[in-house]
């Protein structure tokens, strides 16, 4: 599971770096204040748990150009050939 947040944080960073405003809005519900504390809700979920150390939002907007499309994609694609190290 660390693994995948690593990576994740480390893609986010270097979009960043890039411009590229990249957001963690994954949380795994079961998790929150309100299911734990309030509802007192109790469950092992592991697979929810890892995918939501992974998950990262990109930038998605009804205005978005086909060349902002490609500048994310280009650089995630840098990323994976350099910035994952």
């Amino acid at each position: 599971m660390k693994e995948g947040r690593d990576v994740r944080d480390k893609l986010a960073n270097y979009l960043g770096e890039k411009g590229i405003s990249a957001k963690v809005y994954f949380y795994p519900v079961h998790s929150t204040h309100f299911y734990k504390s309030v509802l007192k809700y109790r469950c092992r979920l592991p697979v929810t748990d890892e995918v939501s150390q992974q998950v990262l939002s990109l930038p998605i907007y009804p205005s978005m150009t086909t060349g902002e499309i490609d500048y994310i994609i280009d650089k995630i694609k840098s990323f994976e050939k350099v910035g994952r190290k």
